[in-house]
């Protein structure tokens, strides 16, 4: 409840003041600082007015204290009660009849401790609605809502006789660099006053400014003596001693560092390094021996990264192009923080980034170049290492399938079958199908069957239909196979040499053709004849077929319709007497 807006508090206060007749006394917890073995917190009390009973309860610190008796202050009187059972709690019962009427910050309570170690620790109030809790002498509950209004917790400080422990750090930093030393303190209770005098190398270092952390009161420093550093502080006679827990910084001092090693000294003479209790006596702590109350420090320069190494990657610094997990590799590099390594287009780290051992991905367009590393800290970066070479090589791939070549007859003529492919350190194997695929060997009808062009010479007819393809490798993965489709023509031999029968006055015009182009020639005889036109593919783009009488110059025109251009084969069959004869020509057609 006593997280409530503050909104909300008023008008649960209305409320709550129209129950109670009136508000509990406040209630105050003193403080108290002491170098003996034992002391006394007082509880005091304000508006203590008719207040018939209470129950109290306060926390503390078992760790410095032990509180070891409750007992009513000299005008209180009534019955007391408490528990001192729990170590770091108390709590405390008194009652009396008729209520009881007290003048403002009467000591109604004192509360006797025993020292377990120096040290501080708040006597404070633990309200969870009945455990503190007054009433009037008619045994009415007042109101102490809310509790940071009705009360207020105290202080508990078993003061040592000996100084803080104030330690300058060893630090290591840049050459060049503005450099701040932090001063650290432990067991810093309730101190009145301080001296501190601290040397320094002012061949190295140049004494800029300050910085108060703790905000110790009326702190000062002197640095007019080059090499030496007065701090002095006093806290004033009005307020308690200053305290600050372990390791908390007391204050900053700022130098230009320019390099080196400088040592951070206390100078102690007695006065020189001093700390003094509370006010008003501002008491003198021992700190002696002062090796173990002040501690020196150094400032030590820290050297620039070293020079990185060679590199360690893929053999000969061969990768593929689309490779991944590639590993490169540096021994560490002394002082450094940091690894910039510099890799071609195309190559990204994966894992490893900014250590000496990264892992690689290249891309399908990857280009060859140079891999680098250099060391870096905070102090600048170290000399990159010698380059090492990379170059990327190309998976294999088809630019250009290869075709069917033109129909070539029966045992005689050649067939070429080409693959156009691009890549690294390419190797060919031509597959021929006829029921399966099977690798083709040279010799006999083969030649060139592990090169990027498969010639076929003088093919018997029952290699006619017979397809082929080309299976590519390469020095990078994966290897890639043409479409299979380019087709062997085998045409049969259907003519003979024969004077008689030979075809005459063959003539074609214009030559290059074009549509409607006429072609002619005389037979000698009665025969018929069929005229095809046969592109470079091997199909027939042309076929005519009727009988003609012998000694006739016989001719025909190229249809308007015939498709494709460039090298076309004429070919003429007649077949007279049971016999067949052919002559075939090469032209050119031109659309």
């Amino acid at each position: 409840m006593k997280n409530l807006p503050v909104w909300l508090w008023a008008i649960f206060y209305v409320i709550y003041a129209s129950c109670y007749a009136q508000n509990a006394p406040v209630s105050t917890a003193g403080s108290v600082a002491t170098f003996g073995a034992t002391a006394t917190i007082p509880i005091t009390a304000t508006n203590f007015t008719n207040i018939g009973s209470c129950s109290l309860k306060l926390t503390y610190n078992s760790s410095i204290a032990i509180a070891t008796l409750v007992t009513t202050g000299p005008l209180l009187g009534g019955t007391l009660s408490s528990n001192l059972t729990v170590p770091g709690e108390i709590i405390l019962g008194w009652f009396t009849s008729p209520g009881k009427t007290l003048p403002d910050n009467t000591v109604i309570f004192n509360i006797q401790f025993s020292k377990v170690a120096s040290g501080v620790s708040p006597v404070a109030w633990i309200d969870d609605g009945y455990s503190c809790e007054y009433s009037d002498g008619n045994f009415n509950v007042l109101n102490d809502i809310p509790t940071s209004s009705y009360y207020f917790d105290g202080l508990l400080t078993f003061q040592s006789n000996d100084a803080p422990v104030t330690k300058l750090p060893a630090l290591e930093s840049c050459g060049g660099i503005v450099v701040e030393v932090p001063v650290s303190v432990g067991s810093f209770y309730n101190i009145g006053k301080l001296a501190l005098n601290i040397q320094y190398n002012s061949a190295n270092l140049t004494y800029q400014s300050w910085i108060n952390n703790s905000n110790f009161p009326g702190l000062t420093v002197n640095s007019s003596t080059l090499g030496t550093i007065i701090v002095t502080g006093t806290v004033p006679v009005s307020d308690p001693g200053f305290t600050l827990a372990d390791g908390s910084f007391l204050f900053t001092l700022i130098f230009s560092y320019g390099g080196g090693i400088s040592s951070l000294n206390w100078f102690d003479n007695g006065a020189s390094c001093q700390y003094n209790g509370p006010p008003p006596g501002y008491t003198v702590l021992n700190d002696i021996p002062q090796s173990q109350f002040y501690y020196n420090g150094s400032i030590t320069e820290l050297p620039l990264p070293g020079a990185a190494g060679s590199i360690s990657g893929p053999p000969g610094g061969i990768v593929c192009q689309g490779e991944s997990n590639v590993t490169f590799s540096i021994l560490p590099i002394p002082n450094a923080s940091n690894y910039h390594w510099s890799l071609p287009p195309g190559a990204e780290i994966t894992s490893g980034a900014n250590t000496n051992s990264i892992t690689v991905s290249f891309t399908a367009n990857a280009l060859s170049g140079e891999t680098t590393v250099y060391g870096s800290s905070e102090c600048g970066n170290g000399a990159i290492s010698p380059p090492f070479p990379l170059t990327l090589n190309s998976a294999p791939f088809i630019a250009a399938q290869p075709i069917s070549p033109a129909a070539v007859q029966a045992g005689t003529g050649t067939a070429s079958f080409t693959v156009s492919a691009i890549g690294t350190e390419l190797s060919y194997q031509w597959q021929e199908y006829i029921v399966s695929w099977n690798d083709i060997i040279n010799g006999g009808v083969y030649n060139g069957a592990t090169s990027p062009t498969l010639t076929i010479s003088m093919p018997p007819l029952t290699m006619d239909g017979f397809r082929y393809r080309c299976v590519v490798d390469g020095f990078c993965l994966p290897e890639v196979i043409t479409d299979g489709a380019a087709m062997l023509t085998v045409s049969p031999i259907i003519g003979i040499n024969n004077e008689e029968s030979e075809i005459t006055e063959l003539t074609v015009y214009p030559n290059p053709v074009i549509r409607g182009s006429k072609i002619s020639f005389r037979i000698p005889d009665w025969s018929e004849i069929t005229v095809a036109l046969i592109n470079i593919l091997g199909e027939t783009t042309f076929r005519k077929h009727e009988k003609t009488n012998g000694g006739e110059l016989y001719s025909f025109i190229i249809p308007d319709d015939l498709p494709g251009k460039g090298i076309i084969l004429l070919n003429i069959i007649i077949s007279h007497d049971g016999k067949f004869y052919t002559t075939q020509k090469k032209i050119i057609y031109r659309e």
